[in-house]
C-alpha cells in the first residue's frame, strides 16, 4: 500500500473512536442536568487546550511570534467557532448515536468548497455540488429512524439541524485556518488552541451555571473524566495533524475520499462496541435499520467517488 494512503487512512479510524468516546461521555455524564449536560464537557475539552498550547510553544518556540495579527486574529477566531461546532455536535449525541450523527460530518468537505470559492476564489465545478448534495442524502437517509413496530418512517429533524449547523461551522473553520495560515502547521494550530482555551476560560468566568456544572463534574468524576478526555483530544490532534500531512503529500480530493472512511469505522466499531459493552452502547439495529444504513453508506461511496 503506498505510504501517502496509509497516512490518510489512520485519521478517520482515530476520529471513529473518537466518536464513540463523545458518545461515552455524553450519555454517562449526562443524567442530570443542574451538575452536567453538554457544556461543562465542552468546557473540559476547551481548557485541556492549555497542555497542547504548552507542548506546541514549548516546541515551536519563537516560531509562535512570527504570525502576523491578522492571522493571529483568524486562527483564534477559528479556536472559538471550533468549540461552538462540539458544541452542536455533543447536543446531537445526546438524542442519537454515532452511527447516525458521523456521516453529516462529510458535508464539511462540499461545503468547504463552495465556501472556499466565495471567499478564497477557488474554483468550483458541477461536480463537487452534485457530490455534496450526494453526501447529503447518504447522511439523512443513514438518519432515518425506524419506530418499534418497524411501519413508521421518520428523521430526527433536530439532529439534523445541529448537525447541519456543525458542519457548517467546521467548514468556516476550515477556510479561515488556510487563509490565516502562516507557513508551519503546528504555529497555526498552536493559535487555534488559544482561541479554544481563550473561549472556555470566558464561559467559566460569565457563566455562572456553566461555572457550576464544570465544578461539580470534576468533583464528582475527576481524574477518570480528565484522563479519557485527555485520551480523546490527544487522538484528535494526532488525526489532524495526520490528515494535514496526508494533505500536504499527496491530492486533496483523495484525502477527502480516504476522510469519509470514517462513516465505515463508525459503522464497525459500532457492532463490536453494541456487543462488548452492552450496557454502555445500546444495540439498537434491527434488520430494516441495517438495510437502510447500508443503503446510505453505498449512496455517501458514490458521493465521495465522484471527488476523485
Amino acid at each position: 500500500m503506498d505510504p501517502k494512503i496509509f497516512l490518510a487512512l489512520i485519521p478517520p479510524f482515530l476520529y471513529a473512536v473518537s466518536n464513540y468516546i463523545d458518545q461515552y461521555l455524553v450519555h454517562k455524564y449526562n443524567k442530570d442536568k443542574k451538575t452536567s449536560g453538554v457544556v461543562p464537557l465542552v468546557m473540559v475539552s476547551s481548557l485541556f487546550s492549555i497542555i497542547v498550547i504548552a507542548i506546541l510553544g514549548i516546541t515551536n518556540w519563537p516560531n509562535i511570534f512570527t504570525v502576523s495579527g491578522v492571522n493571529k486574529f483568524i486562527l483564534i477566531s477559528s479556536g472559538i467557532l471550533q468549540i461552538c461546532a462540539i458544541t452542536l455536535y455533543l447536543y446531537a449525541l445526546e438524542d442519537e448515536d454515532s452511527d447516525s450523527v458521523a456521516p453529516f460530518w462529510l458535508l464539511v468537505a462540499p461545503i468547504s468548497l463552495i465556501l472556499s470559492s466565495l471567499v478564497l476564489g477557488e474554483s468550483l465545478n458541477g461536480i463537487e455540488l452534485i457530490s455534496g448534495g450526494i453526501l447529503l442524502l447518504g447522511a439523512l437517509i443513514m438518519n432515518i429512524h425506524i419506530h418499534k413496530n418497524e411501519k413508521i418512517f421518520s428523521l430526527h429533524w433536530r439532529i439534523i439541524l445541529l448537525m447541519i449547523s456543525a458542519a457548517t461551522i467546521a467548514a468556516c473553520i476550515n477556510v479561515a485556518f488556510k487563509f490565516g495560515y502562516d507557513a508551519s502547521f503546528f504555529v497555526s494550530l498552536f493559535w487555534n488552541h488559544v482561541g479554544t482555551f481563550l473561549f472556555g476560560i470566558c464561559w467559566y468566568l460569565f457563566s455562572p451555571s456553566a461555572r457550576n456544572g464544570f465544578k461539580a463534574l470534576i468533583r464528582d468524576s475527576g481524574s477518570k473524566l480528565i484522563g479519557v478526555n485527555g485520551f480523546n483530544e490527544s487522538l484528535i490532534v494526532i488525526g489532524d495533524a495526520l490528515m494535514a500531512f496526508a494533505v500536504l503529500w499527496g491530492p486533496v480530493a483523495l484525502a477527502e475520499v480516504l476522510y469519509g472512511t470514517q462513516v465505515l469505522w463508525v459503522f464497525l466499531l459500532g457492532f463490536v462496541l453494541y456487543r462488548i459493552y452492552p450496557s454502555m452502547f445500546k444495540e439498537r439495529h434491527t434488520k430494516t435499520t441495517l438495510i437502510i444504513k447500508c443503503i446510505g453508506l453505498c449512496i455517501i461511496a458514490v458521493g465521495l467517488g465522484l471527488l476523485l
